[in-house]
């Protein structure tokens, strides 16, 4: 399932002083912005395939759920997000049965995949949290605080930022209802020229 919100650009107002003279405004891209939201999933997951060929390793039920966020800088400009701060609240629908447990996973990408050679991490990926529900556990808040987020947090050309949550493990036959309340800061940079080949 896909969900969008739109974040539109945000302006703000300069004022100008030469002494005493009067004020002049001008209106300008504001150099950083922000802003929050809610976003939210039920999932009680599918039995997953790759419990077939990672046996022990891999059971239950697994699913994910996407909401893309769409940001829409002015031309020639593309959204750097800086941070990410909130919470991720997680909670069974319904008593989970002893000795069963689920895992949440949720996470902010970007369709901006590039390689980062020398390391073996997920480059489109700037965000992640994880949770485990049990019968004696089951919710959980976790605040998290993602701050200088570096070049992985320049969005592709599609302007598009993915909140994604997921259930996986999940053999409680529950569905598990999964909040994060979201605040973003970003900045609108300019798109980088392309090399001139001679």
């Amino acid at each position: 399932m896909r969900r969008r919100l739109n974040i539109g650009v945000l302006t703000g107002t300069i004022f100008l002083f030469a002494g005493i003279a009067a004020a002049q405004t001008k209106t300008i891209v504001a150099p950083l912005s922000g802003g929050a939201l809610d976003v939210g999933a039920d999932l009680a997951g599918k039995p997953d395939p790759r419990a077939i060929q990672w046996p022990g390793k891999v059971w239950g039920n697994a699913d994910y759920d996407d909401t893309i966020i769409r940001f829409y800088p002015p031309a020639g400009y593309q959204v750097h997000i800086i941070s990410a701060a909130g919470s991720l609240s997680s909670f069974a629908r319904g008593t989970v049965p002893e000795g069963t447990t689920a895992g949440i996973s949720w996470g902010l990408v970007s369709n901006a995949v590039t390689a980062k050679p020398g390391a073996d991490v997920n480059p489109a990926c700037m965000a992640y949290v994880k949770q485990s529900i049990t019968a004696r556990h089951d919710a959980e808040t976790t605040p998290f605080s993602f701050t200088q987020i570096g070049e992985n947090g320049i969005l592709g050309p599609d302007n598009v930022l993915i909140s994604r949550t997921a259930v996986y493990l999940n053999e409680t036959g529950r569905v598990m209802h999964i909040e994060q309340a979201l605040v973003l800061t970003y900045e609108m940079i300019p798109i980088p020229a392309a090399p001139v080949s001679r």
